[in-house]
């Protein structure tokens, strides 16, 4: 140790420091003869040393190499903040400053309290996450429930727990309150026939300004009892617009249970790591000092349009952080496939009935989930589970023109709709990637009848496509399909949405789901094309390109994800290897 312990200037008598020096010479005179032409294993030895300190100072720093950046822990500071905000601050006696207040909309009636008192409680572990998923409640829930099984739901944030994403990378630092207002009590509900059931859940993510807007539409069209699972992205004042239309949603607008929204539907409260104090300081200034949803008047229609904070500051949508919150929240519901979804599409009714019917088909579960290896745990067995991993892609399509024609409701209506130029696919017209949705077989899809997979539409009409649920073609994202970035019916097995790429309004390029489908491409995961299924989005212009406001955050977000893409190049490479058919689109 004295050879590499203080400086040669330092300290110390002057024998010590030449026998110091001394020391330091033989050392090097050592590792010199090491490199002599007759030392070759010493050499070796050396080089492999060298490398061996190299490979543990990458993984070391963490933020130097890939594959540390995919090992990362989830960041500790969101808890510490939140709960010192929400337990001190909440106890305080004096009246809370005037920036800890909300500036509620007219039609909330009090905004100093809540209809709701749960109070905020943080997961430290992935153990506690999961016990809450299984429908856990605590005592005071349990007894209140006991004493009045035939009482209403009272209190929807009664589950409320505060975490991070799933993907919990250090780069994306978000915070949630998963179960902001969900069913009470949790459990898998009930079909028409009154029998427990498969479920299939739909999960989404919306600003809050456009709730009113795009999710009555959507619910809509999902059937009853399946699940949904909201993710409301909600920045600095965006939170208190977000409970106060959570509520109003909530308690009023589904009063004659048309939409079935507080049976089946989550709300899931997303927003930066840094407003964790801030929104904390919200709900602790409040008489209840915790998380729940204002009360509202249903006699006073909210407004057709509010002014956003995110909108106003230009910044970004983490719609990927969104999209894994939502997901990870339905395995409280128990369903076992998900679609994901952005709130302004619309499924194809009979989707999630019809689907499930085809997964029930033996011949189906052999082909595609190696259902003669369930609960074998032999080798083989997992070779072929993974050989047939797959994931179902349901064709998505724009509207096109002034808006007058309906939602088309059978297949029959939007081939109709398609052959007079009135529908188109996906982003047919989008500059950046005008082939991004255009998926392998489009023209036979088109012509194909479910029941009978003939080119004749009065045969396809005929035979009710609408009534079932098939595979017509089954594919691989490789040329000349790389660019393909499909919504897809899934389960949590996949991986999850990289939360780093922010979402940009079409306004700047590449999508911020282009690096999932290019891992899963990786993983060896095939995508079967679904034949009747189909999502149809609103809002677009006559020429078939997505109608949305520029506010500034296009340009944020484009410039984020070019840094980001350049690291999943090597992230992924590191992780999956190079596979020479699956080709990165970004």
């Amino acid at each position: 140790m004295v050879l590499f312990s203080g400086a040669v200037g330092g300290s110390g008598s002057k024998e010590d420091r030449h026998l110091l020096l001394n020391g330091r010479r033989q050392l090097l005179l050592v590792l010199l003869s090491f490199l002599q032409p007759r030392r070759y294993p010493g050499r070796l030895l050396l080089a492999a040393g060298l490398a061996f300190a190299v490979y543990l100072w990458l993984t070391q720093e963490g933020q130097s190499a890939p594959e540390a950046v995919l090992k990362s822990a989830t960041p500790a500071p969101v808890f510490s903040d939140f709960d010192r905000a929400a337990g001190d601050l909440g106890r305080l006696d004096q009246p809370p400053p005037a920036a800890a207040t909300c500036r509620h909309p007219p039609f909330v009636l009090r905004p100093d309290r809540l209809r709701a008192a749960a109070r905020f409680r943080a997961l430290h572990d992935a153990e506690q996450r999961e016990d809450d998923e299984e429908g856990d409640v605590d005592q005071e829930n349990e007894e209140e429930l006991e004493e009045d099984e035939e009482a209403p739901p009272r209190d929807p944030s009664y589950r409320a727990r505060v975490g991070p994403t799933p993907q919990g990378h250090p780069e994306a630092n978000y915070t949630v309150i998963y179960n902001f207002a969900s069913p009470l009590p949790p459990g898998q509900p009930e079909n028409e026939e009154g029998e427990s059931g498969e479920l299939f859940a739909l999960v989404t993510h919306v600003a809050p300004e456009r709730l009113l807007s795009d999710l009555p539409p959507l619910l809509e069209r999902w059937p009853r009892p399946h699940p949904v699972s909201v993710a409301v992205y909600a920045p600095g004042e965006d939170f208190c617009l977000a409970s106060a239309l959570v509520s109003w949603l909530w308690h009023c607008s589904d009063r004659d249970g048309r939409l079935s929204l507080a049976a089946r539907v989550s709300f899931h409260v997303l927003f930066r790591g840094s407003d964790a104090a801030d929104v904390a300081l919200k709900n602790a200034a409040t008489e209840s000092g915790g998380v729940g949803l204002p009360e509202v008047d249903c006699e006073v229609q909210p407004e057709a349009s509010f002014a956003s904070f995110r909108a106003e500051k230009g910044l970004p949508y983490p719609a990927n952080a969104a999209r894994n919150a939502a997901a990870a929240a339905t395995s409280a519901s128990g369903a076992r496939f998900f679609l994901s979804l952005d709130a302004d599409f619309l499924p194809s009714p009979g989707l999630a009935d019809n689907f499930l019917a085809l997964a029930k088909d033996p011949e189906f579960q052999e082909e595609f989930f190696g259902a003669g290896a369930e609960g074998d745990e032999s080798r083989k067995a997992k070779k072929l589970k993974k050989k047939r991993r797959t994931v179902f892609a349901v064709p998505a399509f724009d509207l096109r023109g002034s808006g007058s024609d309906p939602v088309p409701s059978s297949k029959a209506e939007l081939v109709s709709l398609y052959s007079r130029g009135k529908a188109s696919y996906l982003d047919k017209n989008k500059p950046s990637c005008g082939q991004c949705q255009q998926f392998p077989g489009l023209g036979g899809w088109l012509k194909a009848s479910a029941a009978t997979e003939e080119p004749d539409k009065a045969a396809a009409e005929k035979a009710s496509p609408d009534s079932s649920v098939g595979v017509f073609k089954v594919s691989r994202r490789h040329p000349p399909f790389h660019r393909w970035e499909p919504f897809f019916v899934g389960t949590l097995a996949e991986p999850p949405y990289d939360e780093r790429l922010l979402s940009e309004d079409g306004g700047g390029g590449r999508s911020d789901r282009s690096a999932l489908l290019h891992e899963l491409c990786l993983s060896g995961y095939r995508v079967a094309v679904l034949d009747t299924a189909f999502l149809i989005r609103r809002k677009v212009n006559k020429s078939g390109v997505k109608v949305r406001k520029d506010d500034g955050s296009a340009s944020a977000a484009s410039g984020n994800n070019n840094k980001v893409f350049k690291k999943l190049r090597r992230e992924l490479v590191l992780k999956y290897h190079e596979k020479t058919k699956c080709m990165p689109n970004f």
